[in-house]
């Protein structure tokens, strides 16, 4: 921090940062539920476009 708004740190530092940012709640990373889909996409759009 000493350089400005810039942060130089190892992967090794940032993980140990974000770790403890969860812990104390400063972080919560957002989470993505995966598959979007409900249902499978409908067979015509499944199906190649012959051209």
């Amino acid at each position: 921090m000493e350089t400005g708004d810039a942060w130089f740190a190892t992967m090794e530092q940032i993980a140990r940062h974000i770790a403890k940012c969860r812990v104390d709640g400063s972080f919560v990373p957002r989470v993505e539920n995966l598959p979007y889909l409900t249902e499978p996409l409908p067979a015509s759009v499944m199906t190649p476009n012959p051209s």
